[in-house]
C-alpha cells in the first residue's frame, strides 16, 4: 500500500503570471507579508502604475472631499461610514477577482496535469431540495425539512483522454459539516478505487465552507487516502 500523505495550500499562487503593476503581480499580491511561509520573491521590481487602478484611488479621493467638507456632523458621520463601506467593498471584490484568476490558472495547470492514475474531485454542497410541487401554498411549505445533497465531479484523463464522473449524495436529514464531509470523500474513494484500481493520487478542489477548510477535513482526508491505499495531493479552498 502507497503511504499517503496530505499538502495544504489555503491559495496555490501560479508563479509563472508576473506584471511590473503591484496590484497585478499574482506573486506579489497574493503574498502575506506576516508569514514568510505564504511569500515569494518576484524577479522584478513593481514600477508600472495602472490607471484604472489610480482612477479608482482618486474617485475615492474626490468622494471623500466634499464629505469632510460637511459641517452637519451627524450626516458627515452616516456618509463616513457608507463610503468606508463601499470602499471596503470594492477592495475585496478586486482583491477576490485576483485570486479566482490566479485559482483558476492553477487548476487548469493541474487537470492538464492529470493522467490515468489520478483524478481531480470538485466538491460542494448543492441548493438544498425543498419544493416537492412546481407550486405549493405557504401551508404546505411551512416547517417542511430541507433535503441536503452533496455534489461530487469526479474528472480524469483516461486512455481516451476524456472522462467525467458525477456523484451525488442525498441525506434525508444531517448537518453540513465536516464529519458529512468525511463520509461523502470516503465513499467516494471508495467508488473511484473499485472502478479504477490504478488509482494512485487525489486532488480536491473545494471553495472556502468551514466544512472543507477545517481541520478535522484535512486531517481526516489524509486518513481516508491511508486507509484506501491513494495519496491527497491538492487541496485548496477558494
Amino acid at each position: 500500500m502507497q503511504s499517503a500523505h496530505c499538502v495544504y495550500f489555503p491559495l496555490q499562487v501560479h508563479v509563472s503570471e508576473s506584471s511590473d503593476v503591484p496590484n497585478h503581480c499574482h506573486v506579489y499580491a497574493l503574498r502575506d507579508p506576516s508569514d514568510r511561509d505564504y511569500q515569494s520573491q518576484c524577479s522584478h521590481e513593481h514600477k508600472t502604475y495602472c490607471d484604472k487602478c489610480d482612477d479608482l484611488t482618486r474617485t475615492i479621493d474626490d468622494i471623500t472631499a466634499p464629505i469632510e467638507a460637511l459641517a452637519a456632523d451627524e450626516v458627515k458621520e452616516e456618509l463616513r461610514f457608507v463610503l468606508g463601506k463601499a470602499k471596503q467593498d470594492i477592495v475585496s471584490w478586486k482583491a477576490h477577482l485576483l485570486r479566482s484568476v490566479n485559482q483558476e490558472e492553477a487548476r487548469l495547470d493541474m487537470v492538464n496535469a492529470l493522467d490515468n492514475t489520478s483524478v481531480l474531485l470538485v466538491q460542494d454542497w448543492a441548493m438544498k431540495f425543498l419544493s416537492r410541487k412546481f407550486r405549493e401554498s405557504q401551508t404546505n411549505r411551512f416547517a417542511k425539512h430541507w433535503i441536503s445533497w452533496h455534489l461530487t465531479v469526479a474528472i480524469r484523463r483516461g486512455d481516451d483522454h476524456k472522462l467525467q464522473m458525477t456523484f451525488v449524495n442525498v441525506f434525508r436529514s444531517c448537518c453540513q459539516d465536516s464529519c458529512t464531509v468525511l463520509s461523502v470523500m470516503s465513499d467516494m474513494v471508495k467508488q473511484l478505487r473499485e472502478a479504477q484500481p490504478q488509482l494512485e493520487n487525489i486532488y480536491y478542489w473545494q471553495d472556502n465552507a468551514g466544512c472543507y477548510y477545517c481541520g478535522t477535513t484535512i486531517v481526516g482526508a489524509k486518513l481516508i487516502s491511508q486507509q484506501h491505499g491513494v495519496s491527497v495531493r491538492w487541496m485548496p479552498f477558494l
